[in-house]
């Protein structure tokens, strides 16, 4: 999955769950939003880079992890 990939289904995700009356935590959806930036910086710096190569075995363990808690904030609208 490219960081392009990546951003489209996580804008996907967001328009199902606003539907749904979820919302993200901030802090979830800036770290996000950062990621993409960053990934963006670095394509144009080191196009040989691959910043989702290096993150995405640490995200798979952070979200499968409870202990971290980032799924913790996501929560209904009342």
């Amino acid at each position: 999955m490219t960081f392009d990939q990546l951003g489209i289904t996580l804008g996907r995700l967001l328009q199902v769950l606003a539907r749904n009356g979820f919302r993200m935590p901030k802090d979830l959806v800036l770290f996000f939003k950062n990621l993409l930036y960053l990934s963006g910086f670095a394509a144009s710096v080191a196009p040989q880079a691959d910043v989702l190569e290096v993150v995405q075995g640490i995200l798979e363990d952070l979200f499968a992890d409870p202990a971290f808690g980032l799924l913790e904030g996501l929560d209904a609208a009342s």
